[in-house]
């Protein structure tokens, strides 16, 4: 037996439950079974259970054996003392609280339907290499799929939020500073997104704002804190340009150089090097003061797009990196890059500041980038592909992401809207 499907059972009340009775024979009547906790403390709260007819509101806890209720510690923790049921599959010992009271038990061997249990079993145990619901997952009706990736979009999006709130709190509540942190990281696109990391916390947005009429002290602040200056062979016009204003900039705001060994070229095409995302970045911050405030006031998708849609300085039309020349090309930020960085850093922050302001339309907003960006391409997608799920924006991928990440890795078939499905209409 297992918890997660005794947290199935209860939630879902597929029991029998009529002339329910306790372990010391209580009469008890469920009259709402409570809502999952899934912090620290009992397993569901805000629960109404009737006892011997006395109404009772609080909290529930459920384990496979009553005695797990000691091993887990809760004996010790107080905030177990607030539980009116104790729901066992084995009720192998009597459990009390603090103050000695015995606190009511029901046992549920004996009293479910075998086959869901099998049908469980079939479903967590499953040889399946990538979901364990993969044979059954397109037999879920459409409706269903779709209420529950809404759902599932929204958790990753709350899940993202974390680490921007952390970000958030570390620049003392400062919105423009801990967006262009965060957009900075993602500047990085994956391989380099902790130097980008490292830059945007070692000069921060103040210092370049000083700046902001001037693009090339932008880029020499950017280049030479990325430490990119001290390592150029070559001594060109706009390489002395950049040393020149660097050494000034540098001693005026004490600026330490990062090792530029820790930026990666290697297995990167040309478009994607570190240097070429930070001509791009430090156009960005030339044309945008308030970079964050111009985003969230953005009329419309196309609006945000053309925003974002920056070029490098003419010098990086024949460069990929300082010592090196290429044919002409223009490095614009590009559609596919704008979307990335819309996915992974533009739509959350925005979603995260519509939740602290409370402003709807701003999570809504959020919500609507993402399903006006094409879908993602990576492994865990033409996962999804290979068992017949194909989506084609940005909102539909990140909610399979979430949903292979949170739910499927775990097994957490109970907790999922798909799972739940399978399991009442197998």
């Amino acid at each position: 037996m297992q918890e997660d499907f005794l947290y199935y059972l209860w939630k879902n009340r597929l029991f029998e439950s009529t002339s329910l009775k306790s372990i010391n024979a209580e009469q008890i009547e469920i009259i709402n079974p409570g809502q999952r906790n899934d912090d620290s403390g009992p397993d569901f709260f805000n629960a109404r259970i009737s006892i011997d007819g006395f109404l009772w509101a609080g909290n529930v806890e459920i384990h496979v054996k009553a005695s797990d209720w000691t091993k887990h510690g809760h004996t010790k923790d107080r905030a177990f003392d607030t539980v009116i049921l104790h729901v066992v599959y084995d009720a192998d010992v009597a459990i009390k609280r603090a103050d000695g009271s015995t606190i009511p038990t029901i046992e549920l061997r004996g009293k479910y339907d075998n086959h869901r249990w099998q049908h469980y079993l079939d479903l967590i145990q499953g040889a399946s290499k990538w979901v364990p619901c993969e044979k059954n997952f397109l037999d879920v009706p459409e409706i269903v799929r779709h209420q529950w990736f809404d759902r599932l979009l929204v958790e990753r999006l709350e899940e993202r939020t974390k680490s921007i709130k952390e970000l958030f709190i570390q620049t003392r509540n400062n919105w423009e500073e801990s967006f262009y942190r965060h957009l900075s990281r993602s500047f990085g696109f994956r391989v380099n997104t902790i130097p980008f990391e490292i830059l945007s916390s070692s000069l921060p947005l103040a210092t370049i704002g000083r700046h902001k009429n001037q693009l090339v002290q932008i880029e020499a602040i950017l280049y030479g804190t990325a430490g990119f200056l001290g390592s150029i062979h070559n001594d060109d016009y706009y390489t002395k340009e950049l040393k020149k204003e660097f050494r000034i900039l540098q001693i005026k705001f004490g600026l330490k150089p990062m090792s530029v060994h820790l930026w990666k070229f290697g297995r990167l095409r040309p478009g994607n090097f570190p240097t070429i995302r930070i001509a791009q970045l430090a156009s960005l911050l030339y044309h945008h003061e308030q970079l964050f405030d111009a985003v969230i006031h953005a009329n419309g998708f196309a609006e945000l797009i053309d925003m974002l849609d920056v070029t490098a300085s003419p010098y990086w039309s024949r460069h990929y990196s300082f010592d090196a020349t290429s044919e002409f090309s223009e490095k614009n930020l590009g559609r596919s890059s704008i979307e990335s960085l819309i996915i992974n850093s533009i739509a959350p922050f925005t979603f995260f500041y519509g939740q602290y302001h409370q402003q709807d339309y701003l999570v809504q907003k959020s919500l609507i980038w993402l399903e006006k960006c094409k879908s993602e391409n990576n492994l865990i997608l033409r996962g999804w592909e290979q068992i017949g799920l194909k989506v084609k924006d940005a909102a539909g991928s990140q909610a399979l992401l979430h949903q292979k990440k949170m739910y499927c890795d775990f097994k957490k078939c109970v907790n999922c809207g798909i799972g739940n499905y399978l399991l009442k209409y197998p």
